[in-house]
């Protein structure tokens, strides 16, 4: 979220311009990695990830989990209400 805060919309058109972008990419990147990677990360500020079965953050709907994969198992996480089919419609 915090990468998010830094961009910096063109008030007339309302784009980034993508030299911004890639800038504004740059700067987090140059201090994620003087803090350590491991303190820049926002956990506490996902809506979905690692919240599996706690109340979305926007809507209130349980968090769902998938599990997929076997010798690299991943998970993912969503809202059924925010994310699932048709949301945002």
């Amino acid at each position: 979220m915090r990468f998010l805060s830094m961009i910096r919309v063109d008030e007339k058109s309302g784009r980034v311009p993508s030299e911004q972008l890639m800038s504004d990419m740059g700067r987090l990147i140059e201090e994620m990695t003087r803090a350590g990677v491991r303190k820049v990360i926002f956990t506490s500020s996902l809506y979905a990830y690692g919240r599996a079965g706690r109340p979305c953050r926007r809507c209130g709907t349980p968090i769902a989990v998938a599990r997929q994969g076997t010798d690299l198992p991943r998970s993912t996480y969503w809202c059924p209400t925010c994310q699932g089919p048709g949301a945002g419609a």
